[in-house]
Formats: C-alpha cells, structure tokens, sequence
C-alpha cells in the first residue's frame, strides 16, 4: 500500500482527538506554535490542579498493532534532517495505537 499524506494527515488527525479527549479532564492542552512544532512538540499539556506543564510530542502507529513493531523515524525524508527520534525535544512522546487504544508514554 502506498502512502498517502492527506489520508494519513486526516487520520492522525481523528488520533490526536481521541487523545485529547483522554485527558482533558485533568489538562488543559494547547496545540503548539509552529516554532515549537519544529522542536518536535504537538501539544503542552498543562494540570488543572498545579503548576506542572508538559510538552508533549504525539506519534500515531495503527500498523504497530498488527505486525507488533513500532516505527522510530532515524532519518527524515527532508535532505539532510535527522529523524524524530534525535531531533525532538518534547518533555514526553505519546506513542498510540488506536486500533489496540493503547498510549506508551515515554520521557
């Protein structure tokens, strides 16, 4: 099967609402700026009850259900760019798979 931007655009899209909704009743969370996004965050999350905030860095992974492998981006398809794994610098990476709704939270 070939990739297809829009249809996985719109499908982490769907994704990243469902996770909203997971914890919405504890966190405010923000969608970030364009300048963070290029730090590799999505969100931050911010605790309704204290201080704490979190940057947060989401990745979507429905094939990860099925073959029991996640995909950890090395190297990007943009010429001369690391992939996620080295160049994020969120706080913590939500790593979800919608087809078991199961989120890894790793810092």
């Amino acid at each position: 099967m070939s990739y297809n931007f829009k249809a996985q655009l719109k499908s982490g899209n769907r994704d990243e609402d469902e996770i909203i909704k997971q914890f919405e009743h504890d966190w405010v969370i923000t969608k970030a700026d364009r300048q963070s996004q290029r730090q590799g965050i999505d969100f931050f999350f911010a605790n309704k009850h204290s201080d704490i905030k979190y940057s947060i860095e989401l990745k979507s992974d429905r094939t990860a259900s099925r073959t029991g492998n996640a995909f950890v981006e090395t190297y990007s398809v943009f010429p001369n760019k690391m992939g996620w794994v080295y160049t994020c610098q969120a706080d913590y990476l939500f790593y979800y798979l919608p087809l078991d709704r199961l989120i890894y939270v790793l810092q």
